[in-house]
């Protein structure tokens, strides 16, 4: 049934509680059905940024790996990871291995305006995980025990300047 494997406890990613994890239903092989993992997307991350921060970075951090079905393992080759709520913000990350490996990039705001901190702190904010298509024919597990979001900005900074009237 369905293209989609989906995962189970899919808060653990939220909790990130040591040794809580995601977990895929089994995603069976490229000629059969369901043979990619579930889009997963994480929003509300309640970032608070002050209002007229410049925001200079965001980095998006998952921890990932592929666990197997009969002593095989699945081929999922790099998912695409994408920034919610901001338009344009896509990119390749890393293909999950056997070894639950932290994996990370970092999206840079083409315009200032690209990253507000309106756009930031709308629960609307988040990350997509986009996985492709398992790509031999094994069946297998994907796991995901963390999505994180670190966002660098700079606060405004303002300066006053004063000039008296001299008098005698």
């Amino acid at each position: 049934g369905g293209k989609y494997a989906t995962f189970d406890s899919l808060a653990n990613i939220k909790n990130n509680a040591s040794g809580k994890h995601a977990i895929t239903k089994l995603i069976k092989g490229k000629s059969d059905s369901p043979n990619r993992p579930s889009t997963v997307s994480c929003t509300n991350f309640k970032l608070n940024l002050p209002t007229g921060a410049r925001v200079t970075s965001v980095k998006v951090e998952y921890r990932h790996d592929l666990q197997p079905y009969n002593s095989k393992y699945p081929s999922i080759n790099a998912p695409t990871i994408s920034l919610l709520g901001v338009s344009g913000y896509s990119v390749k990350g890393k293909a999950p291995n056997k070894t639950m490996t932290t994996r990370s990039l970092t999206f840079t705001p083409r315009k200032s305006t690209d990253f507000s901190s309106a756009k930031l702190n709308s629960k609307d904010f988040g990350v997509k995980i986009n996985y492709p298509t398992n790509a031999n024919k094994n069946s297998g597990y994907l796991r995901i025990s963390f999505v994180r979001i670190t966002v660098n900005y700079k606060t405004p900074s303002f300066t006053l300047a004063y000039s008296c009237n001299p008098r005698q």
